[in-house]
């Protein structure tokens, strides 16, 4: 077994959920944090604060388990491992305050513009793209930069992760362990629903 270090953009995580370099496997438990959480995390990403890695187990098919980390992932890209339409929060940027705010996207008049529409529209630069003209139109000049100005922030932060490579199933429930120490143990069925991942059966 070795650990690879890696270091990644939230987009470049998002693509990898979105077409299933990134999955999670099924023992992994529901989301935990509560909307407050996830906008009080953005905020945090947002003013430049470091975000905790995250565990991601590399299977020889060569797709990532993620083991540790879902909610910080799920939360920055604004979609979650294995399912790209399960989110916990939405947490948007608001035109006129000018903050991160709970809410969804205002399609009408883009007074709130989402992580997740962002992330599942083909990212900043192409969803950007697509609604500047409706949202200078709407909101003027200085708040679209604001906005630019704000996703690209929220896309600068780094996201670092610990790949497992070359690992058993028993070594990566191991990693997860040591990982958590004081939390809660894998249970059987988690362990047992690793080891199918591992055989091809997420």
């Amino acid at each position: 077994m070795r650990t690879t270090v890696r270091h990644y953009r939230p987009h470049e995580v998002a693509a990898r959920i979105a077409d299933g370099r990134l999955s999670r496997p099924a023992y992994q438990r529901p989301l935990a944090w509560t909307p407050e959480q996830v906008l009080a995390f953005i905020q945090s990403c947002h003013e430049g604060y470091p975000i905790g890695a995250a565990l991601v187990w590399r299977l020889p098919s060569g797709q990532g388990l993620v083991l540790d980390g879902q909610q910080r992932l799920t939360a920055l890209c604004g979609m979650r491992p294995g399912s790209a339409d399960e989110h916990h929060a939405d947490v948007s940027w608001h035109a006129v305050e000018r903050r991160w705010v709970l809410a969804p996207t205002d399609p009408e008049t883009l007074l709130t513009v989402s992580v997740r529409t962002v992330a599942t529209r083909g990212g900043l630069l192409s969803y950007l793209v697509n609604v500047m003209r409706q949202f200078i139109d709407a909101h003027g000049v200085e708040a679209w930069e604001a906005m630019v100005c704000a996703f690209d922030r929220l896309d600068r932060a780094t996201i670092v992760w610990h790949e497992l490579e070359d690992a058993t199933p028993a070594q990566a429930v191991e990693a997860f362990r040591r990982l958590n120490t004081g939390g809660s143990p894998m249970t059987e069925d988690e362990v047992e629903a690793l080891i199918a991942a591992s055989e091809g059966e997420p």
